[in-house]
């Protein structure tokens, strides 16, 4: 679908003709899993008026017009979009969440347990599967339970933590720099280009001190770089 809508005009304007006041279909990005999710949402609540658009298109024009209309011929495809919407699109929501910019810690987790709690009812094979994916993931990943703890600490939960089942170089202070510690790497993948244009190679004279210059403001207007290296050296123990 989204091979030919966003090239070609011809199919924009038809679009626009017949499906007046929606939104051209989306284009999913490979590596983001929540376009898909919020992709399929998008189908279910517009099926009718996109098989319409779709068939109105000449199928001669380009293979993927021909590819699109044989996959909307596919047995069961709104019975699995309903299910995708009925279930799912509490997990778009949450990766928008969790994707916020300085969001603190305990709100961070708190999304994850509304997520593990509405995945509990799944029925079905794929809900199940899903169920179980999630299951696993959490209770392999040994970093989550972790900041975890740490999350009960600066919330001053009434619980008592032994000190030393965390690593040995980490202090009380440390714990500070936990408080908007992401649980996603979206934080770190949006400071690449900072980082890019910070370190490009025609910087001949960039010396340490004008370094820390640079980051001083960088690091106030975002609070959880502090905590970057002592986040990923946790969560890989």
């Amino acid at each position: 679908m989204k091979t030919f809508f966003p090239k070609a005009p011809y199919c924009v304007a038809l679009f626009k003709s017949i499906a007046q006041g929606i939104r051209l279909p989306p284009e999913p990005i490979l590596t983001r899993w929540g376009t898909w999710l919020e992709a399929a949402i998008y189908y279910c609540e517009n099926f009718q008026i996109i098989c319409s658009t779709i068939n109105a298109l000449d199928e001669n024009y380009a293979d993927s017009i021909k590819k699109v209309k044989l996959c909307l011929l596919k047995p069961g495809l709104e019975n699995n979009l309903a299910y995708i919407k009925s279930n799912f699109h509490v997990l778009t929501m949450a990766i928008v969440k969790l994707q916020t910019k300085n969001l603190p810690l305990a709100d961070s987790l708190t999304v994850i347990q509304e997520v593990n709690s509405k995945f509990q009812p799944l029925k079905g094979t794929q809900g199940k599967a899903v169920l179980l994916k999630l299951q696993k993931v959490c209770e392999k990943y040994e970093g989550l339970k972790m900041v975890e703890k740490i999350s009960n600490i600066l919330e001053g939960e009434d619980e008592i933590l032994d000190m030393n089942q965390f690593l040995d170089n980490y202090s009380c202070n440390n714990f500070v720099y936990f408080k908007y510690a992401p649980t996603t790497s979206v934080d770190v993948e949006r400071s690449f280009s900072s980082y890019k244009t910070l370190l490009s190679d025609n910087r001949r004279a960039f010396t340490f001190e004008n370094l820390r210059k640079h980051l001083r403001p960088y690091r106030q207007h975002h609070p959880s770089i502090h905590f970057y290296f002592f986040y990923g050296e946790l969560a890989c123990n």
